[in-house]
């Protein structure tokens, strides 16, 4: 099982370490700032050699969801937010 770190920058100390993905993670995003007040605030995105991606609450150091079933190994993961009928939406890039 590999493991991602999440460090605090204030204690300068790893807080806890999350784990899922079955092979090397290549890409990881800390969505805060890219999404704002829409539901996705304090959670990460991995995607890993394993050819999946997962979705992370930081809160409680879960993961929320995994997309499965890419043919090739997720090289960069990317939060995409949008606009329809007014509501802002997220979409992940891969």
């Amino acid at each position: 099982m590999i493991k991602i770190s999440v460090y605090s920058i204030l204690k300068k100390i790893n807080e806890y370490v999350i784990k899922g993905h079955t092979n090397i993670v290549k890409s990881v995003k800390y969505g805060l700032h890219e999404l704002k007040n829409i539901g996705g605030s304090n959670t990460i995105l991995s995607g890993s050699i394993d050819k999946s991606i997962s979705l992370w609450y930081i809160r409680s150091n879960k993961q929320t969801q995994i997309f499965n079933g890419h043919t090739n190994s997720i090289r960069k993961v990317k939060y995409s937010p949008f606009v329809v009928k007014n509501i802002e939406i997220v979409i992940l890039q891969i």
